[in-house]
């Protein structure tokens, strides 16, 4: 069980398993022993057991406050630390996704895919962030031609339930295959909702703030393609000052695998949603029901260090019985 804990703002985990415990209790019924015979009082050991308890845990380096270049190099060495969900979906057109990878600290906002991908196939890789109140969802219509159609900010046919969520931002990586050597992405967009009033006589990208960041591979995200091509692993790390926010307690994320042209759907998305049939080409917008949340990392630490706590007392209590 691997666990977040935070320590001056930053991040550290904590992997505790039976093996650990184990060696804990070896190693402190030792020091147990040693501090009884030189007469170390029961309050001054239970101190000594909660601070190597502490430091005897494996951790990841830690993030804090740095460049964004070296906050993306750490993701990249540590992203697999914070997996929390993976595709069930198998898809055999755009692409196949396969987990997703998502942490976040005073400063960044940082999220991974890893994808099954065989074959070099374009298509639209986006990611869909419910942070703050209002947003995108399937109550916004815009002039589609014909007939009012709901379109998402890159103009696919995708959008979330409006009784569970609103999109206010969308982060948005278009992979090519048809001008690249080796095939790349060619177009990376964070686009802001804007909170304005749905009309079916607007187009989709009134209602949207694009700032473009393909020129910053190496600093906003990184990849790694597969030996035939494909997109293996896409890396983001995004500073929530280029979002004009600060931190939020918590938020909802999906991604999705979408096709490369107008109008196109989703083929796969982290996480599934059974109620969303899977095309390149749906008869009608999908509407995705699920989006993960993704808690305050410090939350997590609070329990971990009452369960420290409580580890402690447990094991001064049962050397005292045991001796």
């Amino acid at each position: 069980m691997a666990t977040q804990v935070r320590l001056r703002n930053k991040p550290v985990t904590l992997r505790i398993t039976r093996k650990y415990i184990d060696i804990f209790i070896n190693i402190f019924k030792y020091i147990y022993i040693t501090c009884r015979e030189i007469h170390l009082n029961r309050h001054v050991l239970s101190i000594i057991i909660l601070l190597l308890m502490l430091a005897i845990s494996p951790s990841i380096p830690v993030v804090g406050a740095q460049t964004q270049s070296d906050a993306l190099t750490w993701w990249k060495n540590n992203y697999q630390n914070y997996y929390v969900a993976s595709s069930t979906q198998i898809s055999l057109t755009v692409g196949d996704l396969d987990k997703l990878y998502v942490y976040f600290d005073n400063y960044y906002l940082y999220f991974a895919i890893t994808t099954n991908n065989t074959l070099d196939q374009e298509g639209d890789y986006q990611f869909l962030l419910d942070i703050v109140p209002g947003g995108y969802n399937d109550t916004v219509v815009s002039y589609g031609g014909l007939t009012p159609v709901v379109r998402d900010a890159f103009c696919k046919a995708i959008t979330v339930n409006s009784t569970k969520y609103g999109v206010d931002y969308e982060i948005y990586f278009h992979w090519n295959t048809h001008s690249a050597t080796p095939p790349d992405i060619s177009s990376a967009t964070i686009a802001v909702w804007l909170n304005k009033t749905p009309s079916s006589l607007s187009q989709y990208s009134e209602y949207w703030n694009y700032t473009d960041i393909t020129q910053y591979k190496g600093t906003y995200y990184d990849y790694e393609i597969t030996t035939l091509g494909a997109l293996k692993t896409l890396w983001v790390v995004i500073p929530w000052s280029t979002l004009n926010i600060s931190r939020p307690p918590m938020f909802y994320i999906l991604a999705v695998l979408v096709g490369p042209d107008a109008g196109n759907g989703a083929v796969d998305s982290i996480p599934t949603d059974p109620n969303v049939m899977y095309l390149v080409t749906p008869i009608d917008t999908q509407v995705f029901n699920i989006m993960l949340p993704i808690p305050e990392p410090f939350a997590v630490g609070v329990t971990v260090a009452v369960i420290t706590g409580i580890s402690t007392a447990f094991i001064v209590k049962r050397m005292e019985k045991s001796l």
